[in-house]
């Protein structure tokens, strides 16, 4: 394996990695909505739309947002959600 293909798979796996932390992340404070914005909130959106458009570049369909918000804020599985490949 070459070094551009070890730095392009832990790219990618951090990509993964904060796309799905920032993803529960969001749907847990969203799932809290009808109490008011949480501290921080728009700052969450702002990192959850980064690491989303990074994850879409890698050739990703992006999970839906109310999958976001049924698995941060009430444990739905979300796994088979992601990593689905784009058929253009």
């Amino acid at each position: 394996m070459t070094i551009k293909k070890i730095i392009k798979n832990l790219w990618e796996k951090l990509v993964v990695h904060k796309y799905v932390y920032y993803g529960l992340s969001w749907g847990n404070a969203e799932s809290y909505s009808f109490m008011g914005e949480p501290v921080g909130f728009v700052s969450l959106c702002k990192k959850m739309d980064f690491w989303q458009s990074k994850y879409v570049k890698l050739g990703y369909l992006p999970v839906c947002k109310e999958r976001w918000i049924e698995a941060g804020g009430y444990g739905r599985e979300y796994e088979s959600q992601l990593r689905r490949i784009k058929n253009d």
